[in-house]
């Protein structure tokens, strides 16, 4: 996500060399990010560089939407993608836990 906020936010091309400096990792694992997000129609490689150019408008929008709101909540933001995913089951099992009349959620 920081890669496509990277070149969402810079409205320049990037190597996966400086990609790699910027966020201090091995210059393999940036360029394997910026295929992906080439492969998923986000980004443009070109001339040895990569470009944030959507395939499509709504991409686009959507893109430059995370952009900003990752500005403000970022931390927030990556609490939420790291969070370990709930369990349905568990959650489905809780909604009917007997409780006592004063924790009903009701009153």
């Amino acid at each position: 996500m920081e890669t496509l906020v990277l070149l969402v936010r810079s409205g320049r091309q990037w190597t996966a060399a400086e990609v790699a400096r910027e966020f201090v990792v091995a210059e393999d694992y940036a360029a394997m990010l910026l295929d992906a997000l080439v492969q998923n129609g986000l980004v443009r490689a070109s001339d040895g560089g990569y470009e944030f150019a959507p395939l499509r408008a709504r991409d686009r929008r959507a893109a430059v939407d995370l952009a900003d709101i990752y500005q403000t909540y970022r931390v927030r933001i990556m609490n939420l993608l790291l969070a370990k995913p709930r369990d349905a089951f568990s959650d489905f099992a809780e909604a009917f836990r007997l409780r006592p009349h004063d924790e009903d959620p009701e009153d």
